[in-house]
């Protein structure tokens, strides 16, 4: 075995190093009917009093500089879920928003913060 894998199996050992299993898992809202002068920062901050914002992404149109209506957060798992059940038919900006828990992949899309 090479003293570079016993180094890092040590400090996994310790743990020092994560791996896959401990960080918790990520999940992805679908937010819609947002208004539509709503941005990232304004879903973050939204979304925020239940736990950390991973990501966020509001397509914008080309012509208005104005979203599509819809966007995405990421949030852990058990955080995303609690602000589903919770936020849902709420309002923003004056508009009651619908929220799915989102199972395909946006890609690098989302800004991370």
């Amino acid at each position: 075995m090479r003293r570079t894998s016993l180094f890092l199996m040590a400090l996994t050992l310790l743990g020092l190093v994560f791996t896959a299993s401990s960080q918790a898992a990520e999940r992805t809202i679908y937010i819609e009917n947002l208004a539509r002068d709503a941005r990232e920062e304004h879903l973050k901050f939204f979304f925020s009093p239940f736990g950390k914002v991973l990501g966020a992404y509001v397509p914008l149109t080309r012509e208005e500089d104005m979203n599509k209506g819809y966007g995405y957060i990421a949030m852990e798992e058990e955080n995303a879920n609690k602000a589903v059940e919770m936020l849902n038919s709420r309002t923003l900006l004056g508009q009651p928003l619908k929220m799915y828990l989102f199972t395909g992949d946006i890609g690098d899309r989302m800004k991370r913060y």
